[in-house]
């Protein structure tokens, strides 16, 4: 039997053993997991509740939630909250009493547990159904939220407090004022910064980097344009106009446009940077000839997105441009635009490639 023969036969027998160990084993795991889910819902551990607060306490004020809070009507007048394990971060209630006022704050253990008691929560929680944060209460006590705490506070069923219509009616006219969508679009800008350092430390690779940045990161830069255009709209001058308005979301359009490619080389420069200076990868002709064409991009649409800029302050701010006025900021003007606009960190230090049209005002 010649040697690839005999490579080839090893291969099937192989493939053919480990079909088979899969067929027995997996069956195994599955009734291992599941028994190991059935022993955690057994012990009850996963779902614990206390009391928070007494018929004494006359409102509830949330000062801080790091996550989503389900509310539910109490069986009697005092106040409970209840917390599901979900094996790695467990929810961290502190309270405080302050005469009749009663205040909360719920936060996500920092210190991430892995161990296979954690896994066996982790699977268990994942089939149970249960919220992570439950707050039981009564219908006679007041309900407040700090700003950017309340958010995240949402109904179970008919749930009734003392001031149940104004309450949720604060939460949705803070949803539309300016510090909330200032609030999401710092959200935003994180999350585009943690893409950022994925794509220069993690290795994607230039090669990869325009499908896999663009494509993960284009439903942000949406999200991002739409709430500048919303902070934009209640920005404006109270006397202008409907057109002057929608001539000054066009600018802003263009601009959001502008600062995500700035964003793109900007990133791109990061990547040869450090794929040269730290990693290696490629040489000082290879990163200089990159560098050289990024620095062509860039020199090319700074100048549109200097001239957008100080259109859209002249809107905001009410003045208007010299006639010849086409890259330098009007005298005595804000340099940071209120929608939007920050200095460009350098784009040759991958340490910090923070993108130029991220951050709000």
């Amino acid at each position: 039997m010649s040697k690839l023969k005999a490579v080839i036969l090893l291969g099937v027998v192989l493939l053919i053993v480990g079909l088979v160990g899969a067929t027995v084993c997996f069956p195994l795991a599955v009734s291992d997991g599941v028994e190991m889910v059935n022993e955690v819902l057994e012990e009850g551990d996963m779902v614990n509740r206390q009391q928070i607060g007494t018929a004494d306490t006359t409102t509830l004020v949330i000062d801080y939630l790091e996550i989503t809070m389900q509310l539910r009507q109490s069986e009697d007048d005092n106040i409970y909250i209840q917390t599901a394990n979900n094996g790695f971060q467990p929810l961290v209630v502190n309270s405080r009493q302050e005469g009749e006022e009663l205040h909360v704050s719920v936060e996500a253990s920092p210190v991430t547990h892995i161990s296979i008691e954690s896994i066996k929560q982790s699977l268990a929680f994942g089939v149970s159904g249960q919220s992570r944060l439950v707050l039981y209460i009564p219908k006679n006590i007041s309900l407040k939220a700090e700003e950017g705490a309340g958010y995240s506070i949402y109904s179970y069923g008919l749930v009734e407090f003392a001031n149940k219509e104004e309450f949720f009616q604060s939460q949705e006219n803070w949803d539309d004022s300016a510090e909330a969508l200032q609030y999401r679009i710092e959200d935003i800008q994180n999350q585009l910064l943690s893409y950022q350092q994925d794509a220069v430390y993690q290795s994607y690779g230039s090669a990869s980097l325009d499908n896999w940045y663009q494509q993960e990161t284009e439903s942000l830069y949406t999200q991002l344009k739409d709430m500048r255009i919303r902070l934009l709209r209640q920005q404006l001058p109270e006397e202008t106009d409907l057109e002057t308005q929608n001539e000054a979301v066009f600018v802003l359009s263009q601009l959001c446009d502008l600062q995500q490619q700035q964003d793109l080389l900007a990133l791109q420069e990061s990547i040869v940077f450090y794929a040269y200076s730290v990693e290696g990868t490629i040489g000082e002709n290879v990163y200089l000839q990159r560098h050289e064409e990024i620095e062509e991009q860039m020199d090319e649409i700074t100048p549109q997105i200097e001239q957008l800029q100080q259109q859209l302050d002249a809107y905001v701010y009410n003045y208007t441009l010299p006639e010849d006025s086409t890259s330098s900021q009007p005298s005595g003007q804000p340099q940071t635009d209120p929608a939007g606009q920050a200095d460009q960190a350098d784009p040759a230090n991958p340490a910090d490639p923070a993108p130029s049209g991220v951050t709000a005002a």
